[in-house]
């Protein structure tokens, strides 16, 4: 299912949508503190921001993020995903893994804060990865030149937190981002996605407009997240209940 991200909230829900989201962080916050795990794809992001004009510092920065993706991989990722087949539990032993190394990307994260979710009875919550609607408009006449859609690697997790009115309206979730270490609604998160990856974004509208022949600078681009989830094909409750006996730390 393609959820969108530009729902708003009327004044009347504000309290309640207030309640939902500080529930929700607790929970983000206090699974990433029970598994202490570092990320190393955010440790790539921030620190290839860093220019320190120094190509002795770039040097040992790429051998140490090389060096932290392997370990990731090897360890944590590729066992993880190849575990899933055979997983009584969903992501069972991704978690475990993380655990273990204390290393997790999205993915990870995704996995360790549907399992906390679930754990605390949130049972409508489901994995989503983002992606992006695009349209390229013109400047002068406001026609549509193209528009599409394209996929961005990075998953979070979405729940109505047991609200009635919510679970009425799939447009008006929370987002729960492990990876990022908060939660939010899904236009406040999307705007944080928007700026996150800007680099990514530009280079696809760029390569967009460069196949297509499109001068960018006649252009209005308007970008549009938005969450894709899969349906749950497992019983939450059942799950919810092997993680709270194994993981007590995590119920809120």
């Amino acid at each position: 299912m393609k959820i969108s991200s530009g729902t708003q909230y009327n004044a009347a829900a504000f309290q309640a949508k207030h309640r939902d989201i500080r529930k929700a962080d607790d929970i983000v916050r206090n699974t990433n503190n029970y598994f202490k795990a570092f990320h190393p794809s955010w440790a790539a992001l921030y620190y290839k921001t860093l220019d320190e004009n120094n190509p002795k510092y770039e040097v040992q920065r790429d051998k140490f993020l090389d060096k932290l993706a392997f370990k990731f991989l090897t360890k944590v990722r590729y066992p993880g995903e190849n575990a899933e087949r055979t997983d009584k539990i969903p992501h069972s032993t991704s978690i475990e893994l993380v655990e273990k190394h204390r290393l997790a990307n999205c993915r990870e994260c995704s996995n360790m804060i549907l399992a906390s979710m679930y754990a605390n009875g949130y049972y409508d919550s489901k994995k989503a990865y983002l992606g992006y609607d695009y349209t390229l408009l013109d400047k002068a006449d406001g026609r549509i030149i193209t528009k599409g859609s394209n996929e961005i690697d990075h998953s979070c997790v979405i729940s109505s937190m047991n609200n009635e009115k919510r679970k009425n309206n799939p447009n008006a979730f929370i987002v729960l981002d492990g990876w990022l270490g908060y939660a939010t609604t899904a236009s406040d998160m999307a705007q944080k996605y928007i700026g996150l990856f800007s680099s990514q974004l530009n280079s696809d509208i760029q390569k967009i407009a460069k196949k297509k022949n499109i001068n960018l600078d006649n252009c209005i681009v308007r970008i549009n997240p938005f969450y894709t989830t899969t349906k749950n094909k497992t019983d939450a409750q059942a799950i919810g209940q092997y993680y709270r006996a194994k993981y007590p730390g995590l119920l809120v």
